[in-house]
């Protein structure tokens, strides 16, 4: 990983203000779910989704991606999601 970080920064990319856009984004998304949540089930409890993430992973690991990160795919994590 460090190393395609390097290579980035020397092809010219701006790799912190990429990663930072990319948590910006990613926290905004996070917010959006959270507040969707709060919407559908009308009460704000930390323990709401510990039933949906059990079933979340198993979705994705039956759609082909791999726990240990960097496989996997979009389509694959869908059609798991679609057979669990």
């Amino acid at each position: 990983m460090q190393l395609r970080w390097w290579s980035r920064r020397l092809r010219g990319l701006p790799v912190k203000r990429i990663l930072f856009f990319t948590f910006v984004i990613a926290g905004m998304y996070s917010g959006f779910g959270g507040l969707l949540l709060l919407s559908y089930a009308g009460q704000a409890n930390l323990d709401l989704v510990s039933d949906w993430l059990v079933l979340s992973v198993a979705a994705t690991m039956i759609g082909g991606t791999s726990l240990a990160g960097s496989e996997g795919s979009v389509i694959g994590a869908a059609s798991g999601a679609r057979s669990s």
